[in-house]
């Protein structure tokens, strides 16, 4: 490595001896400076190979990123829809991407409640349900779990927990439906905006990603307090993320509070049936697969 900056380098860098490329390793572009001016790629000196300066930049990525986080997260909690504002209005660096964000919010939520059934319809509360859960073939949940029980010469404790694990492990890798369903549903409410579809799906990114948030921190009270689960939570949950919502959309679309309390109860209803549909998907899909 060493050999290679020299012959297209020179004299001049931090410390005596130094030598620093004159060119742009990644396009070419002649560097004026600690980083080029055409691709924003670092000029690199022989001291980037010391294991001291690794550590530093290490440490120093570290807590960039996790400042950056927490500013994120800071202002998607105590100011709603100004973070939304901020991206579409090109004020970006200073905060996580709305993907990144979403994403790494959705990690951290299986990595902590991977038991949770908001998402996920699991089997151990919905087995013994009185009101008779069905797939959509209208199979009921009881007599599949029986049947797979059965087939596999297991009890019905060890079916339910497999197959929850199961359902558990798709709705990871199914969550990220709903972002397109909610950015639809946001567009048709808000069309005389005038905005890209882009926006609303920006928007609906972070709105969800609030809302699995406000899961962690206010979804696993109710759970703990009033033993609620599945719809009845849900709806909970949004009874209480009303304000927030309200406050979100005033800032990000504008509008008087009337309008858009119409257009929060036409959006939740829009949620709750998405929400209904995915989580018998999952079931479905579960169900042909094993």
């Amino acid at each position: 490595m060493s050999s290679s900056i020299e012959q297209t380098g020179k004299p001049g860098g931090e410390h005596p001896g130094e030598v620093v490329p004159e060119t742009c390793p990644t396009c070419g572009t002649e560097f004026h400076g600690p980083f080029c001016h055409a691709c924003g790629e670092k000029r690199i000196s022989t001291t980037d190979l010391d294991l001291r300066h690794y550590a530093k930049t290490l440490l120093e990525d570290f807590t960039h990123l996790d400042s950056k986080l927490l500013r994120t997260v800071r202002l998607l909690l105590l100011q709603p829809g100004e973070l939304s504002v901020a991206y579409i209005e090109g004020r970006r660096t200073r905060y996580i991407k709305p993907f990144q964000l979403f994403l790494f919010v959705n990690l951290f939520f299986f990595f902590l409640f991977s038991d949770s059934d908001v998402f996920a319809p699991r089997l151990e509360f919905v087995y013994d349900s009185d009101a008779g859960v069905r797939l959509w073939s209208g199979l009921p949940v009881k007599t599949w779990v029986d049947n797979y029980a059965a087939n596999n010469r297991m009890s019905v404790e060890v079916a339910i927990s497999l197959l929850d694990n199961e359902i558990s492990n798709l709705t990871k890798g199914m969550l990220y439906a709903f972002v397109p369903f909610l950015g639809i549903a946001f567009w048709g409410l808000f069309y005389r905006r005038d905005r890209p579809l882009l926006s609303h799906l920006i928007f609906a990114t972070h709105w969800f990603t609030f809302f699995i948030l406000f899961i962690m921190g206010c979804g696993f009270a109710l759970v703990m307090v009033l033993r609620v689960h599945g719809m009845v939570l849900l709806l909970l949950l949004l009874s209480a993320l009303l304000p927030v919502h309200l406050m979100a959309t005033r800032r990000f679309y504008g509008g008087s509070w009337w309008s858009l309390f119409v257009k929060a109860v036409l959006f939740f209803g829009c949620f709750t049936l998405v929400y209904f549909l995915y989580r018998s998907l999952v079931l479905f899909v579960v169900y042909w697969s094993v």
